[in-house]
């Protein structure tokens, strides 16, 4: 996918901290597999927690890892 392709391409180009305000109500495997990557590198995400109007926390901010920020 392109969001696959743009969070390799910023690991491959350094950079420390990633911004993803995008989000899903639902977890791909794929997605969950990168931001495990990134957290294996120490990459910072700063991800959207949702903006549904729920109490339920969207991912890629529902996933827990360590390198995730998220606050809702």
């Amino acid at each position: 996918s392109d969001i696959v392709k743009g969070l390799l391409y910023a690991k491959q180009m350094n950079a420390q901290i990633i911004n993803c305000s995008f989000g899903s109500a639902q977890s791909y495997e794929i997605l969950q597999q990168v931001f495990e990557l990134l957290e294996s590198e120490n990459i910072l995400v700063s991800a959207a927690a949702g903006n549904s109007g729920s109490n339920k926390v969207g991912f890629p901010a529902a996933y827990n890892l360590k390198n995730i920020l998220s606050v809702t």
